[in-house]
């Protein structure tokens, strides 16, 4: 049995991440979520950008194929506005189903959803004062790292000039900041051609990891509103 669950953790190790970034309403607002999921893709992450309304179709094949033993790599769910709304709804699908979530990133979420336990760690992007964005909090039982990041107080360093709602999504700092925090989730391999990168380019430098981080669009999805499908992100 221990050596079956050391197998299980070796390809878990050996899997690549993959990061699902829901857009907002009518694919109208978000398209920073393409932006950033480009981005990631640039720095070999698996991303793929659609439509908040995929959420259900999403959840169901990460449960089917972490079941099945096809995909068991980290999980990253990251969203904007209503979009922001339903990473969390994924996330809570696959807490149903005792599926963990590795990295959740709302992005100026417009409901008041809990944050559920299976997350290991969760940053909540917003901007108290622009009418939309609000703090969350996490659900019963969490025992994750949890931050609100209010681009208005303890996180006014991601602002850009004029952000608003409707640009928070595109903003280079906040791209930044969210790949940065994709990376810690790579695996080996990649992470190791990080490494070998960061040491090549910052030889005198030491290496030093913020809290949240670097990041650009990125988005090999079906097309607004299409069906998405295990082979856009694998």
């Amino acid at each position: 049995m221990e050596a079956a669950e050391t197998g299980r953790q070796g390809r878990t190790a050996a899997q690549p991440t993959r990061v699902y970034l829901l857009r907002g309403l009518w694919n109208v607002w978000s398209y920073g979520m393409d932006d950033l999921a480009n981005k990631l893709r640039a720095v070999g992450v698996n991303a793929v950008a659609v439509n908040h309304s995929a959420w259900p179709q999403i959840a169901d094949m990460l449960i089917k194929q972490r079941a099945s033993g096809e995909y068991t790599g980290p999980i990253v769910l990251v969203g904007h506005s209503l979009g922001g709304d339903d990473v969390i709804r994924t996330a809570q699908a696959l807490g149903a189903a005792n599926v963990p979530v590795d990295l959740l990133v709302p992005v100026d979420a417009v409901t008041p959803l809990e944050v559920p336990a299976n997350v290991v760690r969760a940053i909540n992007v917003y901007q108290a004062n622009n009418g939309w964005g609000q703090p969350l909090r996490p659900a019963a039982g969490f025992r994750g790292v949890f931050t609100n990041a209010d681009l208005e107080s303890n996180r006014r360093d991601l602002r850009e000039v004029n952000t608003t709602h409707t640009s928070i999504d595109k903003g280079p700092k906040v791209h930044a900041e969210i790949v940065r925090e994709v990376l810690r989730l790579r695996a080996p391999r990649t992470a190791t051609r990080a490494k070998r990168h960061t040491r090549t380019t910052h030889k005198k430098r030491p290496l030093h990891h913020a809290s949240a981080s670097s990041a650009e669009p990125s988005a090999t999805a079906p097309q607004p509103g299409g069906a998405i499908s295990a082979a856009a992100v694998q």
